[in-house]
């Protein structure tokens, strides 16, 4: 038993005890560190202005990530670089760039950009790509700035050379490093001062005595470490998954794409790129680049938020839970698992260990609607899995997000529209449909009413696009 957690900050060892567990790396970096260079301004994982660069003991680079949002118990056998260890002695290309480009005025966001494109240049690197115009968007999305602007950050990216950048990896993995976490991950880590309870175990079993003894089972934490920062989280007892390798598992067989309980939001894009494209292109406007490096596919699942962007096109996927309890292992069709609002087929003794997504010809569609493109929640969403041969619809699967308790599987449209023509007006009858299946909430997003206008707009988008063969923005 371990009764540590195990760190690398900027190429230094450091423990951290039970009485420091539980505090998230931004303000662990500010208070105890005097690290002052992450900063800290809306604690929910938005603005990017505490993004800091972390790697697993089982990641294959450093990744950016909100320092905010991030717990100290998640991060055990990781390595940490803050904007204070990005270059020893000099400046990092991308900084020399900013400041070259004007892309830096009250420089209250700037530590975030700068990690961020640091983030970006590895990765590039890694992947043997070059720098474009919308990569660098695509990577800073994640960061707000308010008095800048972005032309001098974009003009900062366009200008760097890869060719000259060593990477963090580069500079910081050590052969020691490796060692002390491998030895460390040989035990259990079971943190206690009295008042708080924190276990890292090492297999699946004691995670589930843990959850039925009471405790609370974080993945990502992306959720519920928000919920903690605002003072609404009390509990006092956590079962991090973080030290369980089987979770972080990926496997890509002929029939299912099977995806383990740790594995992040990122790592799911990637995957899903060859067979589904259309979830990789969600994904892409899911939520940052920072929240997707921390945040699992089944925790958005076990969340089971009506509004969850990846529910819907699970729904229409047949996707498969693997729920697995004390001596048992049982499946379930996602769309059975939810019973009613934060209602689920789960026992005590339960936790989801795995997601199956049925590899299929189907041809798929998602459309989110929301008050801006990137990092929103949606006020309606719509997946739909499809089959049509010579005019006729062969297969269809339908799942709305946002207009129920749950997301709500259209099985009354389904069946209507099956083996019918692939017509305008067979869609159009569709859409008469959508007021009689459910009566959506309203709230601050959109009313009720608007909500039935959006989803009946949808199946006439969905229309458009497959018949034209032209995506519709």
């Amino acid at each position: 038993m371990r009764d540590y957690l195990l760190l690398y900050i900027n190429g230094k060892k450091h423990i951290i005890k039970a009485n420091e567990a539980k505090k998230n790396l931004s303000s662990y970096l500010r208070e105890n560190l005097n690290m002052k260079g992450t900063k800290i301004v809306c604690s929910e994982g938005d603005c990017g202005a505490c993004t800091v660069l972390v790697k697993r003991f089982n990641d294959e680079n450093f990744i950016s990530v909100n320092s905010c949002i991030l717990p100290l118990y998640l991060l055990d056998c990781c390595q940490i670089i803050t904007i204070e260890g990005i270059e020893n002695d000099n400046l990092h290309q991308v900084q020399t760039l900013l400041s070259t480009y004007h892309g830096t005025q009250c420089g209250f966001c700037t530590p975030g950009f700068v990690n961020s494109m640091v983030y970006m240049c590895d990765d590039l690197i890694l992947k043997k790509q070059l720098i474009t115009e919308q990569k660098i968007k695509n990577y800073t999305t994640g960061n707000l700035c308010r008095c800048t602007g972005y032309k001098g950050i974009i003009q900062a990216g366009m200008n760097l050379d890869l060719s000259k950048i060593k990477t963090i990896k580069q500079r910081y993995e050590t052969q020691e490093i490796k060692e002390a976490f491998n030895e460390a991950l040989e035990n259990e880590v079971v943190l206690s001062n009295g008042e708080t309870e924190l276990i890292l175990p090492k297999d699946i079993t004691k995670a589930i005595e843990l959850k039925k003894s009471g405790f609370n089972v974080i993945s990502g934490g992306t959720d519920i470490s928000v919920f903690v920062n605002k003072g609404y989280n009390k509990n006092k007892k956590f079962v991090s998954l973080n030290n369980i390798s089987e979770l972080y598992i990926i496997n890509d067989d002929e029939k299912f794409l099977e995806i383990g309980s740790k594995v992040t939001l990122t790592s799911f894009e990637k995957a899903c790129k060859k067979d589904f494209p259309t979830f990789t292109q969600a994904l892409r406007i899911f939520a940052s680049p920072q929240i997707k490096n921390i945040g699992t596919v089944i925790g958005n699942v076990a969340n089971g938020s009506p509004i969850g962007d990846t529910m819907p096109l699970l729904y229409v996927s047949d996707a498969i839970l693997e729920l697995s309890g004390g001596n048992s292992r049982r499946e379930v069709l996602i769309y059975d698992y939810y019973l009613g609002y934060k209602k689920f087929d789960l026992k005590d003794d339960e936790i989801i260990t795995k997601i199956k997504v049925p590899k299929t010809s189907n041809e798929f569609k998602f459309y989110k609607v929301s008050a801006r493109k990137d990092l929103d929640i949606s006020a309606v969403s719509l997946a739909i899995s499809y089959k049509i041969e010579d005019e006729i619809i062969k297969d269809i699967s339908i799942a709305f997000g946002g207009v129920a308790a749950t997301t709500y599987k259209a099985k009354q449209i389904e069946e209507f529209l099956i083996n019918k023509e692939f017509s305008l007006e067979n869609i159009k009858e569709s859409k008469k449909i959508v007021s009689q299946i459910f009566t959506p909430f309203s709230d601050h997003r959109g009313s009720s009413t608007y909500r039935i206008k959006l989803c009946e707009n949808l199946l006439l988008k969905f229309y458009n696009e497959v018949s034209s063969k032209v995506e519709v923005a």
